[in-house]
Order: C-alpha cells, then structure tokens, then sequence
C-alpha cells in the first residue's frame, strides 16, 4: 500500500491556510503600502510620509540604526530602482524581495498546499530572514564606522 502525499493528514489544516490567508494580506498591503510612497533622496526618512517620528537612534547617536532605510528601499525597489534600493538598505532590499516571491507561495499553499510546502516555505523564510537581518548589521556596522 502506498501513501498518497496528498492524503487528508499531509493537508494544511483551517488555521494553516487562514494563517497563509493573513500572511498574504499583510504582505500585499505592505508592498502596496511602499509602492504608494515617495522615496527620500537622502536614503532614509521615508517612512515619516506614513506620520511616523525620525529614527530616534539616529537623533540620539548620530548614527543610523540597522533597519533605518528600509521603507526607501521597499520604495525604490517596487519603482525599480535596484541600486537606489540596495544603497538605501541592503535587508530592505531582501524583505522586499522575500515579501513579493512569499504572496504567491503562500497562495499555492493556501488553495492546494501540503503540510510539506508550508515547512519548506519555513525554513525558506527563517534562513533568508536570518541572511537578512546579518546583513543589515554589516551595513549598519560599515555606516556607523564611515566606510559606506
């Protein structure tokens, strides 16, 4: 007897796919929400369009933080701007790409996904997450010594 790995256990289960569902939600608004703003030449403060105060480490320390940038790059690349965006922020950069390569894998996995497809989705996420997040440290760490 052979195992189906479509079989009824090997499914998402209802709060797996409503999961997915949210996620699909949150990403879109977020990649719609980026595409509707004006990028800041100077690289950083885009995200003040959304009513948000500036970067109060880079007030306080004179240094930008890791994350500061990345709602330019989100902007930058969504218009196109590749190398505007990678110099904006280079994580920003990645979290942008990994939200718009995540909709339609979360779509698949939604409508006929495995419990498989979801653990791969995982693990695909948490390493490209984890390269991410190394990254923004080096380029915060390069930019607060004044190499970049």
């Amino acid at each position: 007897m052979t195992i189906d790995s479509r079989s009824a256990d090997s499914r998402v289960t209802p709060q797996q796919r409503w999961f997915c569902s949210l996620a699909i939600g949150v990403l879109t608004s977020l990649l719609l929400l980026a595409s509707a703003l004006v990028p800041n030449s100077s690289g950083f403060g885009t995200h003040e369009q959304l009513g948000l105060p500036p970067c109060t480490f880079q007030s306080v320390f004179g240094v930008p933080c890791p994350s500061c940038g990345m709602t330019t790059s989100w902007a930058y690349l969504l218009r196109g701007s590749i190398d505007e965006s990678l110099k904006a922020n280079l994580a920003g950069f990645l979290l942008c790409l990994l939200a718009f390569v995540s909709i339609p894998w979360l779509v698949w996995i939604a409508t006929r996904g495995t419990k498989r497809d979801l653990n791969l989705y995982f693990v695909f996420s948490i390493v490209f997450l984890t390269i991410a997040m190394f990254l923004a440290v080096l380029q915060w760490l390069s930019r607060a010594s004044g190499i970049l």
